[in-house]
């Protein structure tokens, strides 16, 4: 009963409720030329007003934390390639299946390498220092799964980097949460943060084993994600997790009879907020107008507001939800001046980030 209140609360301060009550908007990485979830990405996404910010997290053989979409090492033949280990019969686009000194040396065609999660989290800190205002981390924690066989578990080792921080006044807002079902388990078990600063999100993705895979007789196979999207699912799950991560195309695709709308209603009366995943895939192809936007808003939010919406275009839909925002800035897409510019003002120069403050 506790957790619930707790969660109702949570919920609320993340603007879930009525049709008009503000979501919060989090960045899933920069839609220009930057490389998504690099330290430039996310400095110019803070500059330009973004607040919360979407930081995939994933773990190396030798237990170092990176943020990296691993889409980028399954486009990479020559590393996948070279340094796969197909003895554990997983695909190589896994960063779990390098070590670190092998991530190390991955870079974008820009020159920079994926960084660490405790240089984001610097960067961050850093920005909350000179400006004085607080951002919002949602963590997501990728491909736990994937290591339990070797007898490794990414979120143990995930808190203990994410406790090394601060948060003052418990005014930053945590999100951390996965796909993978045994992770959030764990993590309502972890965390030892109070509920004003982390909320845990269980993500709901499709069951081609793209988001997670468990072992079967004849090998691998994606996980079913389909028990969650009933209202029997909802009510365990609510018991452990503050958030639900849910695309509206998942839902319709599933074998579940729910509507968005039913979705958002039922959870939220389960004291449940839901993190709206698939804005930016709703969109089709570019340009991506604000009107088009607006009327995506207005679809995902058609009796109920989502307690979060994960975009790309966060500044258009933040101005799309408000309409006394200031808009957006126009400007070019940023090339390499661009990059260099906010290397120099994050004190590293080149690819090099070692000059970041450290966790306090």
């Amino acid at each position: 009963m506790i957790r619930m209140i707790v969660a109702i609360v949570l919920a609320m301060l993340a603007g879930a409720g009525p049709l008009g009550a503000a979501p919060l908007i989090i960045n899933s990485g920069d839609p220009s030329a930057l490389p998504p979830f690099s330290l430039p990405a996310y400095t110019r996404a803070l500059e330009q007003g973004g607040r919360a910010i979407h930081v995939p997290v994933v773990m190396s053989k030798d237990e170092v934390l990176y943020v990296l979409d691993e889409q980028f090492i399954a486009a990479d033949h020559s590393l996948s390639d070279a340094h796969a280990d197909t003895g554990n019969q997983l695909e190589a686009s896994f960063a779990g299946n390098y070590t670190s000194t092998e991530l190390d040396a991955y870079t974008w065609p820009t020159g920079l390498r994926p960084p660490y999660l405790r240089e984001v989290l610097s960067v961050v800190a850093l920005f909350e220092q000179e400006t004085g205002e607080p951002v919002t981390l949602f963590i997501e924690l990728k491909n736990g799964w994937q290591h339990r066989p070797f007898g490794r578990e990414l979120v143990p080792v995930a808190m203990a980097e994410l406790s090394s921080f601060s948060y003052p006044e418990n005014r930053r807002r945590l999100i951390v949460g996965s796909y993978d079902a045994d992770s959030v388990t764990e993590l309502s078990k972890q965390s030892a943060y109070p509920p004003e600063i982390v909320a845990i999100v269980q993500l709901i993705g499709a069951n081609d084993g793209s988001q997670v895979m468990v072992r079967e007789p004849t090998g691998w196979g994606g996980y079913n994600f389909d028990w969650m999207v009933t209202r029997h699912g909802l009510k365990a799950l609510s018991s452990y997790v503050d958030m639900l991560g849910l695309s509206a195309t998942t839902l319709s695709s599933s074998t579940s009879s729910y509507r968005w709308s039913t979705y958002l209603e039922d959870s939220q009366l389960l004291g449940v907020g839901v993190l709206a995943l698939d804005a930016d895939a709703m969109l089709g192809e570019a340009p991506r107008p604000k009107t088009i936007i607006k009327t995506i808003v207005n679809d995902l939010a058609t009796e109920l507001t989502p307690a979060a919406i994960l975009t790309a275009y966060d500044r258009i839909v933040r101005q799309a939800l408000d309409p006394n925002a200031s808009a957006p800035e126009p400007g070019a897409e940023p090339g390499g001046s661009e990059i260099e510019d906010i290397l120099r003002r994050l004190n590293t120069p080149g690819a090099n980030y070692d000059n970041l403050p450290t966790p306090q």
